[in-house]
């Protein structure tokens, strides 16, 4: 029983931290301007990329380039990005549009018919190359 605490209380722990790991915002590093924990002012880093006011992670800008080297190799070609977390999903929802990319998601909390639209969708609109899937 005291294995399982400290498993459920590291679990706990590292959740934010996988979460930034897939794109989403680091929650231990505030954006530039807001005070962080110990209420010292954070000034964004040279290694950071601001995009539309998202401090990007390398998985996010990889993710990004890959897409537009598949686009730019063939406009027709279609990606399945997957994530397990909503979030990330929900960053790319915002971005993808912003980079010129049209997409459509299939989530967990659509209904059956709601996924069959939206995989139809996708396969039959040629300018709709990205797929968001949840993993949950």
């Amino acid at each position: 029983q005291e294995l399982s605490k400290h498993y459920l209380l590291l679990s706990q722990k590292l959740t934010p931290q996988r979460v930034a790991c897939a794109g989403g915002r680091p929650p231990l590093h505030p954006e530039k301007g807001e005070d962080d924990e110990d209420g010292d002012t954070r000034v964004q880093t040279k290694n950071e990329i601001k995009i539309s006011g998202f401090c990007f992670t390398a998985k996010m800008n990889a993710l990004f380039e890959e897409l537009k080297q598949a686009r730019d190799t063939d406009p027709t070609s279609k990606s399945l990005v997957f994530s397990q977390f909503q979030s990330t999903l929900d960053l790319l929802k915002k971005e993808l549009p912003k980079h010129g990319f049209q997409f459509r998601a299939l989530t967990g909390t659509m209904t059956m018919k709601q996924r069959a639209k939206s995989l139809h969708d996708f396969q039959a609109d040629p300018p709709t190359t990205i797929f968001l899937l949840s993993m949950r």
